[in-house]
């Protein structure tokens, strides 16, 4: 028994010091196996972290005490004692959360927590400034194409124009630069209306891609580490947890709960919400 005791002395002492502890943590654990002192320091932290335990205080010192009298064996099994009790109390706590019930509970909870990042970078001023900035960037490339048209338009009613000697030949020359300034008005308008169509749906399939896939990796490293922690945490096996989870990845697709962040996706695309409006 002493030798467990001091096995479990000796990975506390591991975790504190490899972990950023304060001071007084370090000076509690290196305490702790010289009697009374150590107790001390350990209350003196706990109380500095505002988690005062009374109860392992009044144990430490009352196996502290028992060491230096005949019943010193009672001591030592009280100082096991209380190395053993926060191991027994995560066992019986990692059992209640691998319910069926608990484990789609902490799983929802998580995959909320990052459709709810999703859904408020969806939301953001930033993302809509970067949105309309690809846009722009775009939309360069139409508004370029409809500049060099309206130049030939107006080179060739200018030339049609200089040849002209009659009233009658130029009010046709003005109706036919008219209706090609309407024609290439509608073709740009056309254009600039695909072309957010098409950002809109490209958006739409990436986020949708990007949340399938977020919803696999989210699943496979939330099992994973309850897989990890039932290794060494689990009495028996893990079957009990595999069950669970067999049935908890049966009642629900974590791409239902996504709706939200979807819907977000559609209110970038207004067009598609109006086909017949046509207007940029």
């Amino acid at each position: 028994m002493v030798v467990a005791a001091l096995g479990f002395y000796i990975d506390n002492m591991i975790d504190v010091f490899n972990r950023n502890s304060t001071d007084l943590e370090k000076a509690a654990v290196g305490t702790s196996i010289v009697t009374i002192v150590g107790c001390a320091v350990r209350a003196a932290e706990n109380h500095a972290k505002g988690t005062p335990d009374v109860v392992d205080t009044s144990l430490c010192f009352i196996g502290d005490v028992l060491l230096f009298t005949p019943l010193w064996g009672l001591g030592i099994a009280i100082h096991i004692g209380r190395f053993l009790i926060p191991f027994i109390e995560s066992m019986i706590d990692f059992s209640q959360r691998t319910t069926p019930h608990a484990l789609q509970k902490a799983r929802l909870q998580g995959w909320k927590y990052l459709t709810d990042k999703a859904e408020e970078y969806l939301s953001s001023s930033e993302f809509e400034y970067q949105l309309h900035l690809q846009l722009q960037a775009e939309l360069v490339g139409i508004m370029y194409e409809a500049a060099e048209e309206r130049g030939l338009i107006g080179e060739e009613i200018a030339e049609m124009r200089r040849a002209a000697t009659t009233l009658q030949e130029m009010a046709a020359i003005n109706a036919l630069e008219a209706d090609a300034l309407r024609r290439l008005t509608d073709d740009l308008c056309q254009n600039v209306t695909a072309k957010k169509d098409k950002l809109g749906n490209d958006l739409l399939e990436s986020a949708t891609r990007w949340m399938r896939y977020a919803s696999y990796q989210y699943d496979e490293n939330f099992f994973l580490n309850l897989k990890e922690e039932a290794e060494w945490k689990s009495l028996d096996s893990p079957r009990s947890l595999y069950r669970a989870m067999g049935q908890v990845w049966r009642e629900h697709d974590l791409m239902a709960s996504a709706a939200q962040v979807f819907s977000e996706c559609q209110r970038w695309n207004p067009i598609q919400q109006n086909p017949h409006h046509r207007k940029p």
